[in-house]
């Protein structure tokens, strides 16, 4: 699993044959990996990851480890309550006109075969929180 952002792209990304991940992608991104469609939101990306920082920090023992703001991408990690398990959450925001955006958003588990629909959970919660604010 590659963690350094600026070798990563959703464009390039090659998911794992595990069912421990999860990837919502914005309209008409053609990637066959994408699993839901992410929404669009009326607002700019700016105002869309601000929203979506509000979002991570709701949650518990979330944080960003890594982020490569000039392409509007961020990896955070969440730690699993009992067993400590990280998952991490890898998330581009997308300008699709001056005044909406969307957004890739991966969930996934470092390490492990099964999540038992942890990343699927996860993905959706976040993304329902984000069209709440």
């Amino acid at each position: 699993m590659q963690r350094d952002l600026k070798q990563f792209s959703f464009t390039d990304l090659t998911v794992p044959a595990s069912p421990n991940w999860f990837l919502a992608c914005p309209p008409q991104s053609g990637l066959a990996a994408c699993k839901m469609q992410a929404p669009i939101y009326p607002m700019a990306t700016a105002e869309l990851r601000a929203r979506f920082f509000d979002v991570a920090s709701s949650e518990a023992r979330v944080a960003l480890v890594a982020d490569q703001s000039e392409h509007n991408r961020y990896r955070f990690i969440q730690k699993s309550r009992l067993f400590k398990f990280v998952d991490e959450i890898t998330v581009e925001f997308v300008e699709l006109t001056a005044e909406t955006s969307s957004l890739y958003l991966l969930s996934r588990s470092r390490v492990g075969w099964w999540d038992m629909g942890v990343n699927a959970r996860r993905v959706r919660r976040w993304l329902r929180k984000l069209g709440r604010l």
